[in-house]
């Protein structure tokens, strides 16, 4: 029993012994500085523009049996607050110089034989606003182009849907069957 408390009493000067110590080095290093610096560090950061989370709902036509038919797609982004992003549409795997879309071009969907059905996608949902992607919106090239222009927005931190307003022109049936095209998105940020 003696020789354990004796090891305890060990113990417990050991102890006072290094706390004792590292007071020491503190009171030391407080009494030996000569001065202290003051300064500030800056904290700062770029929020960039920036998009993600591209959403699309496809445009699909009701039966076409040549009268004039519409559908309505949408593209949906979610963009950070103020940033702005051009939405381009490509012409298609069909297009064609001049056609049922006029001046601008228009659309094709390939169908059985390799016929082709004339369609147009529009920013508008009175189909006067083909929605294209060669053309910068306010570019004084593209005014005097008669090229489609893409979709101007800016973004609200929120995902934000714009409809993409389609139509068949009216006109000869082509061949009975399923007629599809691809047209590629871009969003530039």
């Amino acid at each position: 029993m003696k020789g354990t408390n004796m090891k305890r009493t060990r113990r417990t000067l050991a102890l006072a012994a290094g706390v004792l110590a590292a007071l020491g080095v503190i009171i030391w290093a407080q009494d030996t500085a000569a001065g202290s610096l003051t300064g500030t560090l800056h904290v700062t950061a770029n929020v960039v523009g920036a998009c993600d989370n591209l959403e699309v709902e496809d445009v699909h036509f009701p039966d076409f049996s040549g009268e004039e038919v519409t559908a309505t797609g949408t593209i949906s982004v979610s963009c950070t607050d103020g940033a702005s992003h051009l939405i381009r549409l490509d012409d298609g795997q069909n297009w064609h110089p001049l056609g049922a879309g006029g001046l601008a071009g228009t659309r094709h969907m390939h169908g059985p034989n390799g016929e082709l059905l004339a369609y147009q996608l529009y920013k508008d949902s009175a189909h006067t606003d083909t929605w294209g992607g060669d053309c910068v919106p306010g570019v004084l090239g593209c005014a005097l182009n008669f090229r489609p222009q893409g979709l101007l927005a800016v973004g609200n931190s929120a995902a934000q849907a714009f409809p993409v307003h389609g139509r068949v022109f009216g006109g000869p049936t082509p061949t009975n069957g399923f007629y599809e095209d691809v047209v590629n998105i871009q969003v530039d940020f």
